[in-house]
């Protein structure tokens, strides 16, 4: 399979998630939280717009999946307020 196999994959992947959407992302911080309760208290807000929040910037990165650096300034300004928020290098391997 080569790159835009894959791209086609990951974009029809991500329209068929749409409609669950919320679940999906009810059911990853669920998971983040099991495997690692200390990083809950990094998420002091509605965990609703959390959840439309996480959503809303995998559909941007799989939207620029043929051009990466178009989200670059996004992605270094979403990075910049992680580490605001208390965000540390090694909370993002747990995250998978």
């Amino acid at each position: 399979m080569n790159v835009q196999q894959a791209a086609v994959l990951v974009r029809a992947s991500l329209i068929r998630i749409h409609p669950i959407a919320d679940q999906i992302a009810r059911s990853f911080y669920e998971h983040l939280f099991d495997v690692t309760p200390p990083l809950r208290r990094l998420f002091t807000g509605d965990m609703n717009r959390q959840g439309k929040m996480l959503m809303t910037s995998l559909e941007l990165a799989v939207s620029s999946l043929d051009d990466p650096e178009s989200i670059l300034p996004s992605v270094q300004a979403l990075g910049e307020r992680h580490v605001s928020y208390g965000v540390k290098a090694g909370y993002y391997p747990l995250a998978r």
